[in-house]
C-alpha cells in the first residue's frame, strides 16, 4: 500500500493517508472550522448543539474536547450530553446513551427541546437533507453574538 504518512500532534502517533487523498483536504477544513464556530458558540453561551451524524458529529466531538465550556450534544435519539469515547457510527450507536447525562424519547426530543427552543444551534449534514424540493438550508455565521438564521 502506497500511503503517505502525516504526523498528529500526539506523540508517536502516526496516521496513514489513503492513496490518492492529501494529507488534509476539503472535508478536514470543515471539520476543524465547524468545531472552531461550536466553540466559539459556547464560550458565548451557547452550549446546546443539536448534531447531525458524519461530519458535524466529529466536528462537534472535536469542540467537545478542545474547548471549555464544551459543548452540550444532543442528538435526534434523545440522547442529551453525550460524550462518546469514538465517533458514533449512527444516532442508534449506543456509545451515545451510555455516556449521556440523559435519554429520552424522540417525540419528548422533538416537542420539549428542538420546538420548545431548548437547542441553541443545530449542526446537520447532507444525510438530513432530503433532496432540493424539500430542503430548507440553513446558515448560522460564527459571530456568537449577530447570528443570523435564514431559510
Amino acid at each position: 500500500m502506497n500511503a503517505a504518512v502525516r504526523v498528529s500532534d500526539q506523540p508517536h502517533v502516526a496516521v496513514a493517508t489513503p492513496p490518492g487523498r492529501s494529507a488534509i483536504d476539503a472535508d478536514d477544513l470543515m471539520i476543524v472550522n465547524a468545531a472552531r464556530c461550536l466553540g466559539e458558540l459556547a464560550a458565548a453561551g451557547r452550549t446546546v448543539c443539536f448534531v447531525g451524524i458524519g461530519l458535524p458529529s466529529t466536528a462537534a466531538n472535536l469542540a467537545r474536547r478542545l474547548y471549555q465550556p464544551a459543548p452540550v450534544l444532543v442528538y435526534e435519539s434523545g440522547c442529551i450530553g453525550s460524550k462518546p469515547t469514538r465517533l458514533p457510527l449512527s444516532i442508534g450507536d449506543g456509545e451515545l446513551a451510555e455516556t449521556a447525562d440523559a435519554v429520552v424519547s424522540v417525540p419528548e426530543m422533538f416537542a420539549y427541546w428542538l420546538q420548545a427552543g431548548r437547542i441553541d444551534v443545530g449542526f446537520l449534514g447532507g444525510a438530513q437533507l432530503e433532496g432540493p424540493r424539500w430542503s430548507s438550508p440553513t446558515w448560522v455565521c460564527c459571530n456568537p453574538t449577530r447570528s443570523r438564521v435564514s431559510w
